[in-house]
């Protein structure tokens, strides 16, 4: 069985004076797949990580924001760029070892194959389920998310049919409400009621979850290392695409990413993660290569480590 830690990155959809989205080109939601077996051990050697480099004695503690490590705030300001560097290659070194994948769903902000930000954000979400229930399929396992808890207000199955619920009075998307009507949709857990499901897909009975067991369990990150983990990870793959989209924009993100961008490569191979854009709609986005996906940021990878070698 594997317990999937999930998190998002690149929610926010307005750009900044330079005509760039404030937190990257896209929009992901993906969790990391810890076998049950391997929790404690991958833990404990997180726990002695952050001691070890950052300092935290007791990660129960201190909510790690991968943001204030990568940008020097609060209680990493003093942190140099060569611990920074290496407590990124460690953890995806680690998550490698263990072979933790990363399964994600990603969708480009400026796309405009989609009706509104809603079926956008939402089509990420979508692409995330299917490509997990696919991932646990081909090894004949179960799967139970594990998602960190954004909202307080939980909405029933019925409330979650009214699109209206998913918005708030400014429009804004509450997420986790989102994540929990694709969920149910995707589960058909609507039962008898009657609903349009915010996107519709090419083969409706093939892109249900099987593999997924019982409801989202909803935890607050503070107290769980697991989406700790997975938020540095989402948070370093938004990175280099927003590296990649800037062309180098930003020189404070780009030393960094660069120091990291071959381990991160080394990390979705070595652990057969997925990484995928919406699938079977009418057009066809991925390519299969036995059981990872071949996405943008792939090829994006391959290019950058070939500039890098040629030194441009």
């Amino acid at each position: 069985m594997f317990l999937v830690y999930t998190d998002e990155s690149g929610k926010e959809l307005k750009k900044n004076e330079e005509g760039f989205y404030r937190d990257g080109p896209c929009f992901l939601y993906g969790g990391l797949a810890v076998e049950v077996e391997k929790h404690h051990l991958i833990e404990n050697a997180f726990k002695s990580m952050c001691k070890e480099i950052l300092g935290i004695n007791n990660i129960y503690e201190t909510e790690i924001h991968t943001g204030d490590i990568f940008y020097g705030r609060k209680q990493f300001k003093d942190l140099d760029f060569e611990k920074k560097k290496e407590f990124f290659k460690e953890v995806l070194q680690l998550l490698a070892k263990f072979n933790v994948p990363l399964i994600l769903g990603l969708v480009y902000k400026d796309t405009n194959l989609f009706k509104s930000d809603l079926e956008k954000i939402a089509s990420a979400i979508y692409a995330f389920f299917y490509a997990l229930d696919s991932f646990l399929l081909q090894r004949g396992k179960y799967g139970l998310v594990i998602a960190d808890e954004l909202e307080k207000d939980i909405k029933s199955i019925k409330e979650l049919l009214n699109r209206n619920n998913l918005t708030g009075r400014k429009g804004g998307i509450k997420l986790s409400f989102l994540i929990r009507r694709v969920y149910f949709e995707k589960l058909n857990r609507f039962g008898e009621y009657s609903f349009e499901p915010i996107i519709s897909l090419k083969y409706k009975f093939e892109s249900q979850i099987y593999a997924v067991i019982d409801n989202i369990h909803y935890v607050n990150s503070s107290f769980s290392v697991f989406n700790q983990l997975s938020d540095i990870v989402l948070f370093l793959f938004n990175i280099a695409l927003e590296f990649q989209e800037t062309k180098g924009f930003f020189v404070d993100k780009g030393k960094l990413f660069k120091a990291i961008a071959e381990d991160f490569l080394f990390f979705l191979s070595k652990t057969k993660s997925i990484v995928t854009f919406l699938c079977y709609r009418e057009k066809a986005f991925d390519v299969m290569f036995g059981d990872f996906y071949l996405s943008g940021f792939r090829a994006m990878m391959e290019t950058l480590k070939k500039e890098q070698a040629n030194g441009t």
